[in-house]
């Protein structure tokens, strides 16, 4: 079971969706690394151990579900694009795509 987040800076909050019936949590490690970091939930209470997703970002990452896989956006660290990757289980996420936007804020999908 993973342990509990501890507080996080604003720009390195959390971002929550279901899928698969399961509750998907995806967030910035809470350490110097900025990796990105994803945990699931069959019932709210207990969590499965951290997925690194392979990517990193300065803030806050945000999940979807479309087309039955499970989305994360976010900005890269090295020059503010907008990087968007998925997965069709919640364990193993495909490389990250630029969509050709860049920002200083954390994206927002719904």
């Amino acid at each position: 079971m993973a342990s509990a987040v501890s507080t996080l800076p604003a720009s390195k909050g959390t971002s929550l969706a279901v899928f698969n019936n399961r509750l998907y949590v995806a967030f910035i490690a809470n350490d110097p690394s900025n990796r990105i970091l994803v945990c699931s939930s069959a019932d709210g209470t207990t969590w499965t151990d951290n997925t690194f997703i392979n990517q990193y970002s300065n803030f806050s990452p945000s999940l979807t579900v479309f087309n039955n896989k499970l989305y994360v956006a976010f900005i890269a660290t090295n020059n503010g694009g907008i990087l968007v990757c998925s997965s069709a289980d919640g364990t193993t996420w495909t490389a990250n795509t630029a969509i050709g936007q860049w920002t200083n804020y954390a994206p927002s999908l719904a």
